[in-house]
């Protein structure tokens, strides 16, 4: 946690929110620009 008194139970986990990321990182979106992406849960 961030915070001494915040709820771990309540944060998004990395694994739930890092398929947006790899897919953009990665070769399939090759020619994707210009575009905005909500990648929060």
């Amino acid at each position: 946690a961030a915070y001494p008194f915040e709820d771990s139970s309540t944060l998004v986990r990395p694994e739930d929110i890092v398929l947006p990321y790899l897919y953009l990182l990665g070769p399939d979106s090759r020619g994707i620009t210009g575009q905005r992406f909500d990648c929060q849960a």
